[in-house]
């Protein structure tokens, strides 16, 4: 039996009519950039995270880089981000000219500690704007990712993003449909950056992204960035970007929409599979906040074994992944920046993880293979 990581082809025959359909319309008309497609999956998507506004942008990392440039457009300051997270994220933050600033994740939910967050910003002394100040460098963001599908605990973050005058730039690559505390993830923030690349929950069939927002001006700002700063044809406000979301993937993902709350509810099916099943092995695993819903974007094991572990699933045709063996605070582009606080869970987590196959295309034979081997290393 071979079991991969994430099936697209399975769940692109899923909408293949419906998108075949409409990409005959999208040919007919020839409005392949920011078309018809595009404005109505920019609204059914925004509107879907419970927010005003949707910019369509070409991938996640654009969305993260739009997003900053929007809300810190002056640069040079001090943007907190966890370390482990795709690397896109501290990133997209130098891509902007600021500083990367790592703090440890909570190992409940792999998410942004905030509490020794707290206590890092305690220590600062604040300018004129409230803002806190590091070794000259101004803070006046922060970047929590809702990673693997799992909300970090925003309402302790938006505490404290108040009281340090804080911006919120949501990282919900992974996070297409979570919610905490009732509201999803997308709108909790002053913006949030989702994407769509092939692997994710809502998935493009290249790469695409969007930003969303509750501001309108804020929006609009985001909308001018995407094409060059541009107000009208050949008129540039500002130095932006070329970030624009095309028809093509647009068509796909405004079928896929349709379907992401039945597939979140299938990989939501599987996670507590593997929980109860894999519950008496020597293995650490998620823990599920009672005020979240998750939509298992991976999930996750923890073991002393990992290596081994890895090696024996693969050659057993279960496709387990690492995510992620290096956390960006090591990575060598970044080994210069500010690290804040002690990595104690950060890099536990990279030496010890493994991600075993979770997606709503996955057959209950095919889950209890993957049970089934993960008892017998154990044996």
């Amino acid at each position: 039996m071979n079991i991969p990581m994430v099936d697209i082809k399975k769940q692109f025959l899923e909408v293949k009519d419906e998108v075949y359909r409409e990409w005959g319309n999208v040919f007919e008309k020839m409005q392949l950039m920011l078309g018809e497609n595009v404005r109505a999956f920019e609204e059914e998507f925004s509107s879907y995270c419970g927010c005003k506004y949707g910019i369509g942008v070409n991938s996640g990392t654009d969305a993260l880089v739009l997003s900053i440039h929007a809300l810190i457009p002056e640069g040079s300051t001090g943007v907190i981000t966890p370390s482990f997270t795709f690397f896109a994220t501290p990133e997209s933050i130098v891509l902007t000219n600021n500083i990367p600033i790592f703090v440890d994740i909570e190992p409940e939910t792999l998410t942004i500690d905030p509490e020794k967050l707290s206590s890092f910003l305690s220590t600062l002394e604040r300018n004129r704007e409230g803002h806190p100040v590091y070794k000259g460098i101004t803070i006046k963001a922060i970047i929590p990712v809702h990673l693997f599908g799992n909300p970090a605990r925003m309402d302790r973050i938006i505490e404290i993003s108040r009281k340090y005058n804080l911006k919120i730039i949501e990282d919900s690559a992974q996070s297409h449909g979570a919610e905490y505390k009732g509201k999803k993830t997308g709108g909790l923030g002053d913006a949030s950056a989702f994407s769509f690349y092939m692997s994710k929950n809502l998935s493009a069939i290249g790469d695409a992204g969007m930003i969303t927002t509750n501001n309108e001006e804020l929006a609009e700002n985001m909308r001018r960035l995407r094409i060059h700063g541009q107000t009208e044809k050949y008129r540039h406000e500002d130095i932006g970007y070329n970030s624009r979301l095309d028809e093509i993937q647009a068509v796909v993902l405004r079928a896929k929409l349709k379907r992401l709350e039945k597939w979140n509810k299938r990989r939501n099916d599987i996670a507590r599979i593997y929980l109860d099943e894999l519950k008496e092995l020597p293995i650490e695993l998620p823990h599920i906040l009672h005020n979240s819903k998750q939509v298992w974007h991976m999930f996750w094991v923890k073991c002393r074994e990992r290596d081994k572990l890895l090696e024996y699933l693969r050659k057993n045709g279960i496709g387990a992944a690492v995510h992620y063996p290096l956390p960006c605070h090591l990575q060598k582009p970044m080994k210069d920046y500010p690290v804040v606080t002690t990595m104690e869970i950060t890099e536990e987590t990279s030496q010890n993880i493994l991600c075993i196959p979770i997606h709503q295309h996955m057959e209950d034979k095919e889950v209890f293979y993957v049970i089934e081997k993960l008892r017998k290393f154990y044996k």
